[in-house]
């Protein structure tokens, strides 16, 4: 195999598992409970996101967090989407985009990148001239 195949092939290995992660995650909650939730505090890390302390309450009206990144300019106070398992309530996720996605949205760009190299090395390389016989 050459070299630029490999690129294709290693850009795949980052791409296809995290598109299986991310629908199958949406599938998952796709089921699950919507309800709101109020952000009860915010920790900043640097340059980072800040990470977000959420409280919910469940259908049951039983009080719960989950913690999350969120964008910056969120304010302690702000209402969010929330989903939960209604099985188990405890497991939730605030219900944005990054949230659900932030492992495919790091690995299929790198992914891809890698593929995209694989693929113009080959086109812009000359191929292999066949051998005649003598």
């Amino acid at each position: 195999m050459k070299a630029e195949w490999g690129l294709v092939v290693f850009g795949a290995l980052f791409m296809v598992p995290s598109l299986g992660w991310s629908i199958a995650k949406e599938s998952k909650i796709s089921s699950w409970t919507e309800t709101r939730g109020t952000i009860v505090n915010l920790a900043y890390r640097g340059d980072e996101s800040p990470l977000a302390t959420v409280q919910y309450a469940d259908s049951q009206s039983r009080t719960h967090t989950v913690t999350s990144t969120v964008s910056n300019g969120t304010e302690e106070g702000e209402v969010v989407d929330i989903r939960y398992d209604p099985e188990t309530p405890s497991d939730a996720v605030v219900d944005r985009f990054t949230s659900k996605h932030f492992l495919t949205m790091i690995l299929f760009p790198i992914g891809f990148l890698f593929s995209l190299v694989g693929f113009i090395i080959r086109q812009t390389t000359k191929p292999d001239q066949a051998t005649e016989p003598s």
